[in-house]
């Protein structure tokens, strides 16, 4: 979603317009209508809570889980379970596998039985500390604080506000467990804190940061060129579901070369005080 995703209008992609214009959100075209494909809900359903050490570890665990095609990975950390206990109560909360960081993995099957089987697969395959499966009303409840979650995200567990400007940057989920120990290395060496979960599946992370504006602004931009960089090094994107990365296109040639050939990369260190400069 960094920029615009030219590659469908490519003859060996299809020369998709509609693909095409989809991720532009509204500043290429107007839609006046659309033809869709429906997809049928799954008939059983079941969630398989996944506890690790911390996130890069349950991040690390990921690309296992891939091949065996889940409806969904999303991944969360204790600070944002102790949040929402925090705000909402203890009963927000039922108790968790063992760890400090969990995967969320949604099965499905065409009977309750098959979900289970698929969810079985997974446990097997996750190398995980703890973990537990689930349907019905207590699956439900445990989506609920990934839901509950994502809303109360907008403030740090210090309790200081906490901004968009880098909030969904995406890598490739092999890449994540890798990322994600890099990424807490940045904000440690910014003095910034945010709380970080995401679908971990697509390699997708949503963190919402307590820049300091008000005091010293130019905080976020450092953090935000060292955050580019560090994405682009990872082969990753600025930004991986919103499209927002237009906000921040600035720093699009630290992802894209003007030349054919992949562009070197520069070192984190090196560009710290760069506000923007073709890498190589």
């Amino acid at each position: 979603m960094s920029g615009y995703s030219l590659e469908h209008l490519l003859p060996e992609n299809g020369a998709n317009l509609a693909r095409f214009l989809v991720g532009t959100e509204g500043t290429l075209a107007v839609t006046t209508k659309a033809t869709v494909r429906l997809v049928r809900e799954p008939r059983a359903v079941a969630l398989v809570v996944l506890g690790y050490a911390d996130m890069p570890a349950a991040a690390d665990a990921v690309p296992a889980l891939l091949p065996l095609k889940p409806a969904a990975i999303e991944g969360m950390d204790a600070r944002l379970v102790d949040v929402v206990r925090r705000r909402l109560g203890a009963a927000a909360v039922p108790d968790l596998p063992r760890g400090d960081g969990w995967l969320f993995v949604e099965t499905v099957g065409e009977t309750p039985a098959e979900a289970q089987a698929e969810a079985a697969r997974v446990v097997a395959a996750a190398g995980a500390l703890d973990a537990t499966v689930v349907t019905g009303v207590a699956a439900r409840t445990l989506w609920r604080i990934r839901e509950d979650g994502a809303g109360l995200g907008g403030r740090t567990p210090a309790n200081e506000p906490a901004w968009p400007g880098w909030e969904d940057a995406a890598v490739p989920p092999d890449q994540l467990g890798a990322y994600l120990r890099d990424f807490g290395e940045l904000m440690r060496e910014h003095q910034l804190d945010a709380l970080v979960y995401g679908h971990f599946g697509d390699g997708c992370v949503h963190s919402r940061i307590d820049f300091p504006f008000r005091t010293e602004p130019m905080v976020y931009r450092r953090f935000v060129t060292d955050a580019a960089i560090l994405v682009a090094k990872f082969g990753g994107s600025m930004s991986g579901e919103h499209g927002d990365g237009r906000a921040r296109s600035e720093m699009l040639p630290f992802m894209y070369s003007p030349r054919r050939s992949p562009p070197s990369r520069p070192s984190r260190r090196s560009s710290i005080k760069t506000t923007c400069s073709t890498p190589g």
